[in-house]
């Protein structure tokens, strides 16, 4: 029984999204869509993701939860997302990021990089 609605109405022409036709609404929330960026993860045998940008409460939740499915342990640097509102971004900070990530700064992540080789 497929639980995930497929997007309808994006016709060839339609610019990015004619690109995505068919693809299930949770791909296209998160940042896992099948491409290059997943295959590069794996075959650089990564681990871990650091996740910061907009939509706290949509892109970042969604990509967050999805990685922590596919086995990544995800990161998500509070001070580095931003989305409508305070009590938007709280919420997703507070409650829906603390099992499928470790919430942190990006002072934090920065400090934590500060002795790693860069490529390793």
């Amino acid at each position: 029984m497929e639980t995930t609605a497929r997007l309808t109405g994006l016709e060839a022409g339609g610019g990015c999204a004619a690109k995505y036709s068919g693809a299930r609404l949770e791909e296209l929330l998160a940042g896992f869509l099948p491409s290059a960026p997943e295959n590069l993860l794996v075959g650089l045998g990564r681990d871990t993701i650091i996740i910061t940008g907009a939509w706290t409460n949509m892109s970042i939740e969604h990509t967050s939860r999805t990685g922590a499915d596919k086995g990544y342990f995800m990161v998500v640097p509070e001070d580095g997302c931003s989305t409508m509102n305070a009590d938007w971004h709280n919420a997703s900070i507070n409650y829906a990021l603390q099992n499928v990530s470790t919430v942190t700064t990006c002072g934090a992540v920065t400090e934590a990089l500060a002795g790693v080789p860069a490529g390793v």
